[in-house]
């Protein structure tokens, strides 16, 4: 996989039309708790596949590496979608995805920022928790209807939302991609308590800023779970259609990137 650049990589990541392009995909290991690159690879893929508007799209990438999309939901600013293996993989697991901001009504929600109480303790940002709220009972029916252990996933608002339900399903592992704060240090000490941030796993590209996002102040938000993070460069700038390239903090963010250096990570570690 290709670093890419471009403001097309960044601002419209559903229009790609190449996804888990790689000749010897790395097995994905549904029992692992710890931190994994090959599992960090696919679920990468998958949290910048379900960006993707056409099911036809997502559905025929999917069946190239033998999964499936047991169903999508679009909720005002929240989409996500639950994947497992087709019926022809031996391996059980189920992989709930959120898509990330692509629209003017997510970047509503990133900048509802006030904190609300979480019910196990600390407080959490008011807009990712909304957005969850409003699709959490389809959330819940679409993982009945599939079975295996539970990873979950997302990147960028993906992430945020990625993060708040494993702190209430405590799946097998989740990994979010460039994802903002979702919640003080008592919702991460609450986390902790709970065994969840040992099956958190925070994958940061280089500068990427939206990890950076919301501020520290006012609101006191800090990051929770394991940090991950991944190194290496994208391409140099140029300027195509008269546009340069976004800076490199904002290209950090884009997903393919991150795909690209989880790729690169996994090519100096085969191993791991």
């Amino acid at each position: 996989m290709n670093f890419d650049n471009s403001w097309r990589s960044l601002m419209r990541p559903g229009a790609a039309d190449l996804y888990f392009n790689h000749p010897a995909p790395p097995p994905f290991d549904p029992d692992s708790e710890t931190f994994s690159l090959a599992n960090a690879w696919w679920l990468a893929e998958m949290s910048r596949l379900i960006y993707h508007d056409r099911a036809t799209g997502r559905r025929d990438s999917l069946e190239t590496v033998q999964l499936r999309e047991m169903g999508f939901i679009s909720s005002g600013p929240t989409q996500f979608g639950v994947i497992a293996p087709a019926p022809c993989r031996i391996e059980k697991f189920r992989a709930l995805v959120f898509r990330g901001t692509d629209s003017l009504g997510d970047w509503s929600t990133n900048l509802n920022a006030v904190p609300v109480d979480w019910p196990d303790g600390g407080r959490v940002h008011r807009g990712f928790l909304a957005a969850l709220d409003r699709v959490w009972s389809e959330v819940v029916a679409l993982l009945d209807a599939s079975e295996g252990p539970l990873f979950i996933a997302g990147h960028s608002l993906g992430g945020a939302l990625a993060t708040l339900s494993a702190a209430r399903l405590r799946p097998r592992a989740a990994y979010t991609f460039g994802s903002p704060r979702v919640g003080d240090a008592a919702f991460g000490a609450a986390l902790a308590e709970r065994g969840v941030t040992q099956r958190l796993f925070r994958i940061v590209k280089d500068r990427d800023v939206v990890a950076s996002v919301p501020p520290r102040r006012p609101y006191a938000y800090e990051h929770a779970g394991e940090f991950h993070h991944l190194e290496g460069s994208v391409t140099t700038p140029y300027i195509e259609r008269g546009w340069h390239s976004p800076p490199e903090r904002m290209s950090d963010h884009a997903p393919i990137n991150y795909v690209a250096s989880i790729d690169a990570q996994r090519g100096r570690n085969p191993a791991s």
